[in-house]
């Protein structure tokens, strides 16, 4: 068996190693004539080296310049956030130990030099191994850092081991830091003079790069946790398009469907696609991108020849009221005026907005969607107008826009208006002015040209009384006022909505529509649907994952058959509290075992249902569900 890393496990000798050097740069020795593996892999690395044209006699470390530094702090700003602590920790323990611990990137640049202050002096002065430096065996031969790379394995590169002479005064322990995506993001090494060589030093470099594997991981799965629960929200506000949701790294990490996920893995994204930029919660850390793209022929469901349905941008409806407010929003879409949209929650005012937004002459431009409510108050200024590099602790060094920066030229939805604070209401009103606003830190002005409209489910007029929101602000955004009735006074909606919904979720999940008895759709017609056509499209989908044959009305959602004060179908006995607790455990055993049938893996399953696998787990035991019959 080859021997794959010489440089860890192996006794060292200085001297020996040193003729061995003296020998092969010489010309006197060359791998084929060595028998023994350790000086064999030794004597190819210095030949690789050789043909790289690295210069053995090279004494000090290449730096790179200082605007391509700025970039390599910038990409690494997640290692850096994450190791920092780690490494100052552990360099409190090692005050009285002649060393530095160094920190590099994926490419070899050291990022951050802690330790030892006269060998952290003499490494800099003699060597050059300071920060801005890189150490790639392509730049400066075999070396801690660049070896780790290299191998992608713990390294102890002692002395003459270094292909350079310029090294062989040094002794570096080094381990590769592996990202969650399986990606090497970095390497932790512990260097110190060859007199003060140390076995436990790659212990040490091991440990601190499980340490920050560990933070890494943890941050990943914090942020894919939270994306999960974007896409989710997303793909129910959104129900007439398609929904593409990648990383901050630019990788799919959801999608409505798999042929757009496989485009945009390979790099072709829809012009018509909308981008949503999207945040951890309180902070202004972006964790990843989602695209809405239009969904060719949406509404196929619905008869062509049925002149009684109106479709807008994704919006049906047949009641007459409300035909006569979508083609009001139709006539002014084309103008530049500020629009304010009122309406419960779940009644569709996104789908307006959007639509408005598509019919202007700002379509070509950027949709910035805001939900207000889903701000802290602490980010408002910054996530609106956004900061200059160091406005304040944490910031992105170069700064960043916000989202009247982001949507000009474009248009801006604000969704949620009156949970803005009263200061903001102050800025936001000047913006709509003069389209003049300031980054938080900066002293100049910027200007931006977009379109602003507004959502609301509160009586802004109730606000203004109360003083919670602004009359002037008011006045400007409802120079166009659309109010959006709820699903309970226009009931000849729910059954259209119902057909294209048990249409737009069988086609979703590959699965036969199912027929409802006149129970069940007496049952839907009847509810008064406080969640509005949000929570009618979410109990189909349950619907349609629930299915085996017709649907009666014992298989509609628990919340539906609860609220009996409004389903007008024969009487039956009040139910206990119990008898509810049970409906909701036998309607989620449905959930999931159907969802099982389908998929045949936990991983898809949670993924579908929008849960953790640890929940989806404990719900399997709740439940009594053997999960291990279905995979």
């Amino acid at each position: 068996m080859g021997l794959r890393n010489p440089y860890f496990g192996f006794r060292k000798d200085r001297k020996q190693t040193e003729h061995l050097w003296e020998r092969f740069n010489s010309g006197m020795v060359a791998s084929e004539d060595l028998g023994e593996p350790y000086q064999q892999m030794l004597v190819k690395d210095w030949e690789r080296c050789n043909a790289l044209g690295i210069d053995v006699h090279m004494s000090r470390g290449k730096l790179v310049g200082e605007a391509e530094f700025e970039q390599v702090l910038l990409e690494n700003q997640d290692l850096l956030e994450k190791a920092n602590p780690i490494i100052e920790r552990v360099s409190n323990c090692l005050l009285d130990v002649p060393g530095v611990l160094i920190l590099a990137d994926h490419r070899g640049i050291i990022v951050d030099v802690v330790g030892e202050d006269k060998v952290k002096q003499k490494a800099a002065e003699s060597s050059g191994i300071m920060k801005r430096t890189q150490w790639l065996e392509e730049v400066a031969g075999t070396n801690g850092l660049g070896s780790a790379i290299h191998k992608r394995a713990p390294v102890h590169v002692y002395a003459s081991e270094h292909f350079c002479e310029g090294w062989h005064t040094w002794t570096c322990a080094a381990t590769p830091i592996v990202g969650p995506q399986d990606d090497l993001v970095g390497v932790i090494d512990f260097t110190t003079l060859q007199s003060d060589y140390r076995d436990q030093a790659v212990g040490l470099t091991y440990s601190l790069a499980n340490s920050i594997q560990a933070a890494l991981r943890l941050d990943y799965e914090l942020e894919r946790s939270r994306l999960n629960l974007e896409f989710i929200e997303l793909a129910a506000r959104y129900p007439a398009d398609d929904l593409v949701l990648l990383d901050r790294g630019g990788r799919v990490v959801r999608a409505t469907r798999e042929d757009l996920a496989h485009h945009v893995a390979c790099g072709t994204l829809p012009h018509s696609a909308t981008p949503i930029p999207l945040f951890m919660p309180g902070s202004t850390k972006p964790i990843g991108t989602a695209y809405l793209v239009p969904r060719a022929g949406s509404v196929t469901s619905i008869p062509s020849g049925d002149d009684a349905v109106l479709c807008m941008g994704g919006f049906l409806t047949r009641d007459s009221e409300t035909k006569k407010f979508l083609r009001f929003v139709s006539k002014v879409a084309p103008s530049d005026v500020n629009v304010l949209v009122v309406g419960e929650t779940g009644t569709g005012k996104e789908l307006i907005a959007r639509y408005v937004h598509e019919q202007s002459s700002r379509a070509s431009g950027p949709y910035v969607a805001v939900n207000c409510g889903a701000l802290s108050r602490e980010l408002f200024a910054s996530s609106f107008f956004g900061y200059i590099g160091g406005a304040f602790t944490g910031a992105d060094p170069k700064g960043r826009k916000g989202y009247f920066e982001a949507a000009d030229g474009g248009t801006l939805f604000l969704d949620e208006i009156g949970e803005l604070p009263l200061e903001i209401q102050a800025a936001l009103l000047r913006v709509l002015e003069d389209g003049t606003f300031q980054r938080v830190g900066a002293d100049g002005q910027k200007r931006t040209k977009c379109r602003v409209i507004a959502a609301t489910n509160r009586d802004l007029s109730s606000e203004i009384e109360s003083g919670s929101f602004r009359k002037d602000l008011y006045f400007r955004l409802n120079v166009i006022r659309h109010f959006i009735p709820p699903l309970r006074e226009r009931r000849d909606d729910i059954e259209l909505l119902v057909n294209y919904f048990l249409a737009e979720m069988s086609d979703k999940h590959g699965l036969e529509r199912p027929e409802l008895t006149p129970g069940a759709w007496a049952a839907l017609k009847a509810f008064d649907w406080p969640g509005n056509v949000r929570q009618l499209r979410n109990a189909i989908e349950a619907m349609v994952l629930c299915a085996d044959g017709a649907v009666d009305r014992s298989d509609l959602p628990p919340d539906i058959l609860g609220e009996q004060g409004t389903v007008t179908i024969e009487a039956e006995a009040e139910p206990s509290a119990a008898d509810d607790g049970m409906a909701l455990k036998d309607y989620e055993r449905r959930v999931i075992v159907s969802a099982l049938r389908k998929y045949r893996k936990v991983n898809r399953v949670a993924r579908e249902l929008g849960v953790s696998r640890s929940t989806l787990y404990r719900k399997f035991e709740q439940l009594g569900i053997d999960h291990q019959r279905f995979l």
